[in-house]
């Protein structure tokens, strides 16, 4: 899997699917102004709370989908939280056949960024996982096993990617 960094939204690559962290409490966990007309709509429905884990797909009138991520209680955020959101997230954009995801880098105050940096890495990358080895060739062909093949960060600076390189050496 291969990974970019965008500074900000005006610097992003097309994408076929955008994840958007928030907190439990119904907060942005990053800045999102640019999305809050697509955003707050879906948010004053109730049917995303933000929990750990809890994703919500929509699909814009443009053909473009976003998926919200829960990542929980702010103040009980730790790096296995962090790790098991993004894993759910890799789950929800494997079933919708996404290839190039973005995420969102979202802003923690009680996490160090090397932190943050780990549980996104461990997170998407194990989770982009499929033991194939086993299958037959025709099960291959007829299913074939639906990874993601690039990353997008959203919210990092390119001098972010010396970091970003070790949890990547890391993960895989």
């Amino acid at each position: 899997m291969k990974w970019r960094l965008f500074p900000s939204f005006e610097h992003c690559e097309a994408a076929d699917l955008l994840v958007f962290p928030f907190w439990e409490e119904g907060r942005e966990a990053a800045e999102l102004s640019s999305f809050k007309k697509w955003l707050e709509p879906l948010l004053k429905t109730g049917d995303f709370k933000g929990k750990q884990g809890e994703t919500l797909l929509h699909y814009g009138g443009d053909g473009s989908r976003l998926l919200l991520l829960g990542l929980g209680k702010r103040a009980s955020i730790s790096v296995e939280l962090l790790r098991r959101s993004f894993a759910a997230a890799v789950r929800a954009a494997r079933v919708r056949s996404a290839k190039r995801v973005h995420f969102v880098f979202p802003e923690i105050e009680n996490l160090e960024l090397n932190e943050v940096l780990r549980a996104l890495f461990e997170g998407v990358f194990l989770a982009n996982y499929a033991f194939v080895r086993l299958k037959g060739e025709a099960s291959r062909k007829e299913h074939p096993a639906a990874l993601i093949e690039q990353v997008g960060l959203v919210g990092l600076a390119e001098d972010d990617a010396k970091r970003l390189k070790t949890w990547e050496e890391i993960c895989t």
